[in-house]
């Protein structure tokens, strides 16, 4: 934004003023850099928005912003290609993979399944089963952590409760 004015200490000056680029406008009976500043002033008027108001707006959309990104990050977990990296040994991960389809297809396909490592390379196994025709895994992520059903998710706390001491026994 131009700024019509300039602070130094307690005063306030015009800026163009003091920046070389009044043109004389002050010193003329126009007194332009009056002018612009009062249409700034009134612009702002207008909005019926004090300062104190626009800190706290500033404050809160920086707060939004920082709660969308981490918001973001916990959703939207990206694929990690293979090549850059493979999971911890024994960690069950979501995979997406390619193998060889026969039938309809004929050809390489690709989906996604549930595997894991072994040694250090793909244990073979996607969604519990072997022997999948040139089996390819192309890209990993981890796990969402698994669901838990609370109070305030069931409708029933009794029904809950009875969950619960079913799987803590």
């Amino acid at each position: 934004m131009e700024r019509l004015t300039g602070r130094y200490k307690e005063m306030v000056y015009y800026a163009r003023c003091y920046d070389g680029t009044c043109n004389d406008y002050c010193h003329n009976e126009t007194f332009k850099c009056e002018e612009d500043a009062l249409n700034r002033l009134a612009e702002y008027e207008d909005t019926e928005i004090t300062p104190e108001q626009i800190l706290q707006l500033d404050k809160l959309y920086s707060e939004k912003c920082r709660e969308l990104a981490e918001y973001k990050r916990r959703l939207q977990k990206e694929w990690i290609p293979c090549s850059e990296r493979i999971p911890e040994e024994g960690k069950t991960v979501l995979v997406w993979f390619e193998y060889f389809r026969y039938g309809n297809y004929n050809k390489p396909f690709q989906t996604w399944g549930i595997s894991y490592t072994i040694d250090e390379t793909w244990s073979g196994f996607v969604n519990g089963q072997s022997g999948w025709k040139d089996l390819k895994i192309l890209a990993w992520m981890p796990l969402p952590e698994p669901f838990k059903e609370t109070i305030r998710d069931c409708k029933d706390s009794k029904r809950l409760a009875e969950r619960e001491k079913f799987f803590r026994d």
